[in-house]
């Protein structure tokens, strides 16, 4: 009876993560709470990861945890994921059969194409990224605010029922454009972007193969962690470094698709599949 009730609770909290608009944090065992955010911001991104096929469009959720001194953005769906693995492992902790609740809820689990962790830290001026690239944890910082911004004088226009301003500036090989709202004191934005006399509302690059715009803000009324999450062996090293560990990658992948011994198909599709994505975010270290 007991482990009924206590199957049944695990049962609605998982029910609740995935209902919930903006799920709770991961909870880690080993998570430090570094900052706690009192205002969540949904991007909806737009690109094209095949820059040989406009044709090819696609988009993903990004969330934007702003607290007091940090903000975290990553995707949607691994927000969503760790919420899930977490609760489920809270579950076997509690003598539920992890594998019962496995079988009901991982089909909702979400893939992304975006699974890094990316900190800006306001009281120091840097920026942590993190990402997991092929069995291993990544990490570099860059100074905050880095970016150098023009503000276009008197081009405004509304979106998203926000009168915003035009700024632009260059970035990882991409020219952007941005709008601002200077009526929301908040400088940052999604990605790496941040340093104007407002929040963000809409940015792209002036080939429009990203496109973040804003969808909701929401005013928490109790506070959520920021969480950073320790990984052993994780990899200190430099954006410039990070960008050729990526490309590199991405050409031996029939080499990294053999040495998990995939089947000849597998590697075809593997290939095919990293072929199409050759288009990131940022084409270069500056």
């Amino acid at each position: 009876m007991l482990k009924k009730i206590i199957y049944s609770g695990i049962l609605l909290m998982i029910c609740q993560s995935l209902i919930i608009k903006i799920p709770c944090f991961s909870q880690y065992a080993n998570a430090k709470t570094i900052d706690n955010a009192h205002i969540i911001l949904t991007y909806m991104l737009e690109y094209h990861q095949d820059s040989t096929n406009l044709d090819d469009k696609r988009g993903e959720e990004m969330l934007l945890f702003i607290g007091s001194n940090h903000s975290l953005f990553m995707s949607y769906s691994r927000v969503l994921n760790d919420t899930i693995r977490s609760n489920l492992s809270r579950a076997e902790q509690m003598g539920v059969d992890q594998q019962t609740l496995m079988n009901q809820f991982t089909s909702s689990m979400q893939s992304s194409r975006f699974r890094y962790r990316l900190y800006k830290n306001y009281r120091e001026n840097t920026l942590s990224f993190h990402q997991y690239v092929q069995g291993t944890y990544f990490l570099y910082e860059e100074p905050l605010n880095s970016m150098r911004w023009e503000l276009i004088a008197g081009e405004e226009r509304v979106i998203q029922n926000y009168q915003v301003t035009k700024a632009t500036t260059y970035y990882g090989g991409r020219n952007w454009v941005a709008w601002f709202a200077p009526e929301i004191p908040i400088s940052d934005g999604p990605y790496k972007f941040s340093g104007l006399p407002g929040l963000i509302i809409k940015i792209e690059d002036t080939k429009g193969h990203y496109v973040f715009t804003l969808t909701s803000f929401e005013n928490l009324h109790s506070p959520r962690p920021i969480e950073l999450i320790p990984r052993d062996n994780e990899v200190i090293t430099n954006r410039k470094d990070f960008l050729r560990t990526v490309e590199k990658f991405r050409a031996n992948i029939i080499h990294h698709a053999q040495d998990m011994q995939l089947a000849p198909e597998s590697q075809r599709r593997a290939a095919e599949n990293m072929r199409r994505r050759n288009n990131p975010i940022e084409l270069k270290a500056d």
